[in-house]
């Protein structure tokens, strides 16, 4: 009986490292859509102290893709996420990276929103 539990647990335990992170399917369903609304909703549904996480971990997969949708998607979940947060260091980070690495992809709202003086504030998490 306990071989059976323990059989059971290790295939359940296998098949969920299997299935994508739930930042993975936010993120997947906002490219499908066009759209940062998954992601965006995640983000307000999650405590305060992970948001950020949440955010950079959504960030870095998007950046990943150099699609059109992507680039869309990256750009306005950016916003949010600096105009719900603006104290927080890692959507500074991200302008600036973009504004390095990828020009087409900051508009004059993103800039706008922009704080230098953030970029190289710590942020717990």
């Amino acid at each position: 009986m306990i071989y059976a539990f323990f059989i059971i647990f290790c295939i359940a335990l296998i098949w969920s490292f299997m299935q994508p992170s739930r930042v993975e399917r936010c993120t997947q369903k906002a490219l499908e859509i066009q759209s940062m609304l998954p992601i965006s909703e995640e983000i307000q549904n999650r405590p305060q102290e992970i948001r950020s996480r949440f955010f950079q971990q959504s960030m870095e997969l998007l950046w990943k893709d150099t699609s059109e949708s992507s680039s869309k998607v990256l750009h306005d979940l950016c916003l949010f996420f600096v105009q719900q947060n603006p104290t927080q260091s890692s959507g500074h980070q991200w302008i600036e990276k973009m504004r390095l690495e990828r020009p087409n992809l900051v508009s004059e709202v993103l800039l706008q929103n922009y704080d230098c003086t953030y970029l190289n504030k710590r942020e717990a998490g």
